[in-house]
């Protein structure tokens, strides 16, 4: 199967013929784009891996300051399909890879880096298998980028050291990651809070903290698991 180096998030798809959905903040329009392999659209199941690292990030309830903190890296397990369609069924380590559980608290889980107020931290992806859409997103300049909507995806980090242990879920209906075409033949998959307001798209809703505390900020990068060029097109 593909493999995505990207933290604890993932992703799948829905079969739509197109999508014009008007984003609350910033009228923002999503139009269906296409995978292409070698410069063509796919026809079947291409495997590919996303590797990369991403601060997972917990707000305090009033968001004002992080509660917690974890720098995770690791891989996601899945494949992109034709037209728009993706789908990660699996949350790996780096090599040699092992599978975390699907469920939290569920040994093994991804062990993370303290980046701020979380000693030893663990991480597991929420609700796998995650359903994603690839989008054109046209914003009122209008500027255009790239676009992966992850549907109701999550993270769930367990800080096991220090006086208190700590956890947190943090779950979001709609995640917009940025998207690049680079010349290598690999794609950019770029989580940040900057491109969620963008979008239109509130933060994720954390266990702890409420509604707009969650945050994923990192870059990954998308490549087929077998070599040939992968992007990202609108037609």
């Amino acid at each position: 199967m593909r493999r995505f180096k990207v933290l604890g998030v993932a992703i799948f798809a829905v079969l739509l013929l197109s999508v014009a959905v008007a984003a609350t903040a910033s009228a923002v329009e999503f139009l269906l784009a296409l995978w292409l392999l070698n410069g063509s659209p796919i026809t079947s199941p291409v495997l590919v891996d996303i590797e990369g690292e991403l601060n997972l990030i917990s707000l305090n309830a009033a968001g004002i300051g992080v509660k917690a903190e974890a720098l995770c890296s690791g891989i996601l397990d899945g494949f992109v399909e034709p037209e728009s369609k993706d789908l990660i069924t699996e949350l790996l380590t780096l090599e040699p890879s092992t599978a975390i559980a699907h469920e939290p608290l569920v040994e093994p889980g991804l062990v993370c880096t303290n980046s701020a107020n979380c000693t030893e931290p663990l991480a597991w992806a929420d609700n796998l298998p995650v359903e994603t859409e690839a989008e054109l997103m046209l914003d009122p300049s209008p500027t255009t980028f790239f676009v992966d909507l992850l549907l109701k995806a999550g993270y769930y980090v367990f800080c096991m050291g220090g006086v208190l242990p700590f956890s947190e879920l943090c779950e979001t209906a709609e995640t917009a990651a940025e998207l690049t075409n680079e010349a290598n033949g690999t794609v950019h998959i770029e989580f940040s809070d900057a491109f969620q307001t963008l979008a239109g798209l509130p933060l994720a809703t954390c266990s702890s903290g409420g509604a707009n505390s969650g945050e994923v900020l990192g870059l990954g990068i998308m490549l087929d698991a077998e070599g040939p060029s992968l992007a990202v097109s609108s037609e």
